[in-house]
């Protein structure tokens, strides 16, 4: 079974292209527009694979330090 962070590359791409609207390749044919755009949804789709579990070890440490 891989490691939950060998898991953690493609799942922010298909994130990236399913949820935040990433359009294919970037090349020297695709507009300024495209590019930023899809650098934003990489960005999101990053955000949400490590921001959530960051979330959940947060929230689980706290919870474990209540009397």
């Amino acid at each position: 079974m891989p490691s939950p962070n060998a898991r953690a590359a493609p799942g922010a791409g298909i994130i990236a292209d399913r949820v935040f609207g990433y359009h294919g390749a970037v090349g020297r044919e695709s507009s300024a527009a495209l590019q930023a755009a899809n650098a934003s949804a990489l960005g999101n789709s990053l955000m949400a694979v490590l921001g959530v579990p960051w979330l959940l070890c947060f929230f689980a440490y706290f919870r474990a330090s209540l009397p």
